[in-house]
């Protein structure tokens, strides 16, 4: 009978005593006992059995009509897929009047008997598989609640990779600081890319990591894995207060403008007169080849019905260029006095932590009668967790208005420079009045602005 060998390890294996040649020299061997004519020997070093992609797999499959059967060494050798066993050995062997022989456990493909036992095992083959990718996730998942970056021996920019651990270079972190401090004086990712290309030669090499940097947690400390956040080992490059700060205007920025500075005020306005949005649109083209352009009420737009408000809304179009001057002379006239007078939340901080302090007494005073045996444990619990429900929640209104402080803080050191806004370029505009403003609704008549601070 005429067979072919086929032969698989992956690299692991191949150190645990699945070697190539052990598993040739086995199989020759066996078909010499049994007057088997090897035909050819193919191999695929260091491939998954989770796959049919191999090309000496391949090469075989091609050639399958010219022989009598397929030795293997071992089921899981073939495949370590139920599905793509069972695939290979009736629909391609048996189908081809090709047997299938493994030398391990025996089969013999010409018996409905040994068919039904290669289903069996094919079953456990894929079990085992799927086992270690549970076991190798479940590690990851370990590693990463335990700080480690997981990145192969991929280095982030700003790191280097030694001994398993990211460690700063500082060089690179330079960079990183540049970008998130660029960004938030209002700088965009195109512009902030090109100064990088003078200023750190080397460090980036694609726009688009500008933006990735940006949005990533590990440069205030932290690692992610399958969608979740851990406190990392890592040193970080920026502080949390830098990192917040970015990622509030670039939600603001994603949801609001989607980098659209053409319309320099789209997703900030609002229909006085049926609340619907207004939107940029383009008009008719001039003689000179500009192109006239409006913000139009969604409503008089004609939008989908989820978007309109008032089918019959009266609210006129908006020039473009008329608009959006109106807005920018209004911050321009921002002074200092407009955001701390109005939004100082020092007293009010300090308040709250007075109130803080009165639950830690309150607590401490629970424990210690519990302590003394005077009230039973129920009453003790229920007053506890009562406690410490009070507590999370004036914990969160702290760390809410000490936020806001913080962008006070951001607007103040801002104010000082809106007199030049005209002489900016639309990205730079276009951050600091969505720094300044939450919204902006416009009648026929006048526009009312609804600042942050």
């Amino acid at each position: 009978m005429n067979v072919f060998i086929y032969v698989r390890v992956s690299t692991k294996e191949q150190l645990e005593g699945y070697s190539i040649d052990e598993q040739k020299e086995r199989l020759k061997v066996y078909a010499k006992s049994k007057d088997f004519n090897v035909l050819n020997t193919y191999v695929d070093g260091g491939h998954s059995g989770a796959t049919l992609d191999r090309p000496a797999l391949q090469k075989m499959l091609d050639n399958i009509s010219k022989t009598d059967a397929v030795l293997v060494y071992r089921l899981d050798r073939l495949s370590r897929s139920q599905k793509d066993t069972l695939h290979l050995i009736e629909d391609v062997f048996l189908k081809n009047d090709v047997e299938f022989i493994s030398l391990s456990e025996s089969f013999d493909t010409s018996t409905p008997f040994g068919r039904a036992s290669i289903g069996i095992l094919s079953v456990f083959a894929q079990l085992e598989r799927e086992q270690i990718a549970e076991r190798m996730t479940t590690g990851r998942v370990a590693r990463a609640k335990d700080g480690y970056y997981h990145g192969g021996h991929y280095a982030p920019t700003g790191y280097d990779y030694t001994d398993g651990e990211l460690v700063i270079n500082e060089y690179e972190a330079e960079c990183v600081r540049y970008i998130f401090n660029e960004y938030l004086k209002g700088r965009g990712y195109d512009n902030i890319y090109n100064s990088i290309q003078s200023k750190f030669p080397g460090v980036i090499q694609d726009r688009s990591t500008v933006s990735k940097i940006l949005k990533r947690p590990l440069y205030k400390g932290y690692v992610t894995f399958e969608g979740k956040t851990y406190k990392g080992r890592h040193k970080p490059i920026v502080d949390d207060k830098t990192f917040d700060a970015v990622q509030k205007i670039n939600s603001k920025r994603s949801s609001r403008f989607r980098s659209n500075t053409l319309y320099l005020l789209s997703g900030l306005l609002y229909c006085g007169h049926c609340n619907a949005r207004l939107a940029g649109h383009a008009g008719k083209k001039l003689k000179n080849g500009n192109q006239l352009r409006y913000y139009v009420c969604y409503s008089r737009k004609g939008y989908p019905k989820n978007m309109t408000t008032q089918p019959n809304c009266d609210k006129k179009f908006e020039r473009k260029e008329d608009l959006e001057q109106k807005i920018i002379n209004e911050v321009k006239k921002l002074k200092l006095s407009d955001v701390t007078v109005k939004n100082d939340n020092s007293d009010r901080i300090k308040k709250l932590e007075k109130e803080l302090d009165k639950i830690d007494d309150q607590l401490s005073k629970a424990v210690e009668l519990y302590s003394l045996g005077n009230i039973p444990i129920d009453i003790i619990k229920n007053k506890v967790d009562d406690l410490n429900t009070k507590k999370e929640a004036l914990e969160k209104r702290i760390e809410s208005l000490m936020s806001e402080s913080d962008n006070i803080k951001d607007v103040v050191n801002v104010i000082p420079t809106l007199k030049d806004i005209d002489k900016w370029d639309k990205e730079k505009q276009q951050v600091i009045i969505m720094t300044l403003i939450d919204r902006i609704t416009v009648y026929n008549d006048r526009i009312v602005i609804d600042w942050m601070f």
